[in-house]
């Protein structure tokens, strides 16, 4: 084929790709956008630029959602088994809406969307906090859900939630720590369910996703050839 055909062909091709994207990728508004802080505690990145929840420490010994913040719940335990450590849910059905760069709804329009955060004081201890969201980096809100308990996982690279067990805390949170989290089947262990669905698929575009970096490889190729 003539150099001046495939480079005609490679550049239809990198043209398709970049449409492609510009079609699949929608803009995103972080919620966070600076250094939150709400008495003792904060979001704010940490060295790689993530923003992460920073507790206080020995705020709070409860395990559960009790009294008025018992609508945290449900909620409570979806946030438990995934790895965001900033995260957003369906107020009604609990379905995870996105991480810390999910935009929320114009007020006018604002559902009851519920924000769960999880991190490490600085004495080493965990804390997750769940209330409902009311506007763009704002952590306070009512009701409000805190507990001395991790996640299982986290993907965000925040805190490890496996890094610390705690000597002194409540019997409940402490066979959390030292027998393993609850076993989330459907017989009720730990009340917590066996998956948790999304629906934004915008991790897929994250910088260092290896998707994401296949695909770069794939252009600069396409790239070279022209």
């Amino acid at each position: 084929m003539p150099s001046y055909a495939r480079s005609t062909s490679s550049a239809y091709t990198v043209t398709f790709i970049l449409l492609l994207l510009v079609r699949v990728i929608k803009p995103s508004y972080a919620l966070f956008t600076q250094t939150t802080r709400w008495g003792a505690v904060s979001i704010q990145r940490n060295s790689q630029g993530t923003f992460c929840y920073v507790p206080a420490s020995a705020t709070t010994r409860d395990t559960t959602c009790k009294g008025s913040s018992a609508d945290l719940a449900s909620v409570l335990q979806v946030h438990l088994v995934q790895g965001l450590s900033i995260a957003y849910y369906n107020g009604v059905d609990n379905v995870l809406l996105g991480g810390s760069n999910y935009s929320l709804p114009a007020p006018a329009n604002m559902p009851i969307i519920r924000l769960c955060v999880s991190g490490r004081a600085g004495d080493g201890g965990f804390e997750t906090l769940c209330v409902n969201a009311a506007a763009d980096n704002q952590l306070s809100g009512s009701p409000l859900c805190q507990v001395v308990l991790a996640q299982q996982f986290v993907s965000d690279g925040c805190y490890d939630p496996r890094a610390f067990r705690p000597a002194s805390l409540p019997s409940t949170a402490a066979s959390y720590y030292t027998a393993g989290y609850p076993n989330p089947t459907a017989t009720g262990g730990g009340g917590y369910p066996t998956t948790v669905t999304s629906s934004s698929s915008s991790e897929w575009f994250e910088a260092g996703h290896p998707g994401f970096i296949a695909f770069l490889a794939v252009l600069e190729v396409l790239l070279l050839e022209m």
